[in-house]
């Protein structure tokens, strides 16, 4: 029998989602990083909270998620106000 809890697989989408949103942000196209940000802020939001309501872990993996996409959408402001 396993007795681990369950890992909020919201949760680990965030992270990997906000992982890209860093690498295609900096390689290959800003926007496009973006819009995968946008996307893992949502995984992020929603992750968390059904941790918080069923007990699940994942709830560091949906911080890190949200840290990484506001990240990837910082990048895009920076490059974005350096091209001006």
């Amino acid at each position: 029998m396993n007795n681990y809890a369950q890992v909020n697989k919201k949760s680990g989408a965030s992270l990997v989602l906000g992982i890209l949103s860093i690498v295609i942000s900096l390689l290959i196209a800003p926007i496009l990083g973006v819009v995968i940000g946008i996307i893992g802020i949502i995984f992020s939001v929603k992750g968390y909270k059904e941790v918080e309501e069923s007990g699940q872990e994942g709830e560091k993996q949906a911080v890190a998620g949200m840290l990484c996409s506001l990240a990837g959408i910082g990048l895009f402001l920076i490059l974005f106000l350096a091209a001006l």
